[in-house]
């Protein structure tokens, strides 16, 4: 959590204190520790409630701002809590943790991105609302997760367990060793390169059937088309020849889960940072593809089950 500190004058700091007295009432607030959890099929971000709580008492604020759009109309929060007290758990929080609070229905959530401001005795701590789309992303009880089930709806998960497959006819263009994958939107804060991200734009999709059934598990998919950006960061040219080679021969060898309808090519993105003058290493490489719906469910499954990867939630 950034904070920024100012050296507090006593008379000031006195006044504002009792401001927040008169103010808040002594209000308490109890707020719930999450840990963020990390599906391995196809990225997707949960936080679960790790049974912590503490209860912080201060005068807690909140700037409301409505908002309109197409499918969902919502009040957007910034939440202010100010206490004459340190709050320390808000302090020693990572990137993997979060505080969350509810009051008169709204939940709100204090984290590693949050900002701390110290002035005049007081402590002042940022948060923001949780919008009511993304409550299915906190949950109490981990069991109620099916680690069998794929959220999405494209070709994510057989992009995102290639690192695993083995192959003896791509022995000559490996997967670059120690170059993990990630969803786009999903990548770990402070991730440092080499890494890979996949952008799969939904506005690119398109069916060529319509919905047929599965005769194994009587599960409804279609045949899809769609583009597929991979973005690649701290690579070199012949390790980005060697990920697109793989993927191309790759989908090659397993026409019935993957089919790449372009030439696929390497183009070098310019990333500028003036302070340094240098170009960071970024390339992107786009993939029309074609493929069964229920062929990516499937290689999904496989991940779980024969490359045996868990859950990731760090405690």
């Amino acid at each position: 959590m950034s904070s920024i500190h100012e050296k507090p004058a006593a008379s000031l700091a006195a006044s504002l204190v009792a401001a927040v007295n008169d103010v808040s009432y002594g209000q308490h607030v109890q707020l719930k520790e999450y840990k963020r959890l990390i599906l391995p099929l196809d990225g997707y971000v949960f936080w679960v409630a790790t049974g912590k709580e503490i209860l912080v008492t201060g005068a807690l604020y909140f700037l409301t701002e409505n908002i309109q759009k197409e499918a969902k109309s919502l009040e957007q929060r910034n939440v202010i809590f100010s206490s004459k007290e340190e709050v320390k758990p808000f302090n020693q929080l990572s990137s993997d943790q979060i505080w969350v609070g509810n009051l008169d229905e709204t939940r709100f959530v204090f984290g590693s991105r949050s900002s701390q401001i110290t002035q005049d005795g007081l402590f002042h701590y940022i948060g923001e609302s949780i919008s009511p789309i993304f409550s299915t992303q906190f949950i109490d009880d981990l069991n109620i997760i099916n680690d069998d089930e794929v959220i999405v709806s494209n070709s994510l998960p057989i992009f995102m367990a290639l690192p695993t497959q083995s192959n003896p006819y791509l022995d000559w263009c490996r997967w670059p060793e120690n170059v993990p994958i990630f969803p786009s939107y999903i990548v770990p804060d402070s991730q440092a390169p080499p890494y890979i991200t996949v952008d799969i734009d939904p506005s690119f999709q398109q069916s060529l059937t319509p919905g047929l059934i599965s005769t194994s598990d009587k599960s409804s998919f279609q045949f899809v088309t769609e583009t597929v950006c991979l973005t690649l960061y701290g690579l070199t040219n012949n390790q980005a020849v060697n990920v697109r080679d793989y993927i191309v021969r790759w989908a090659a060898t397993n026409p019935d889960r993957l089919g790449i309808t372009n030439c696929p090519i390497i183009r070098d993105i310019r990333k500028y940072q003036p302070e340094i003058n240098t170009l960071a290493m970024i390339k992107t490489i786009s993939f029309e593809v074609m493929y069964c719906q229920h062929a990516a469910r499937e290689c999904g499954a496989q991940l779980i089950h024969k490359a045996k990867l868990p859950f990731r939630i760090n405690k």
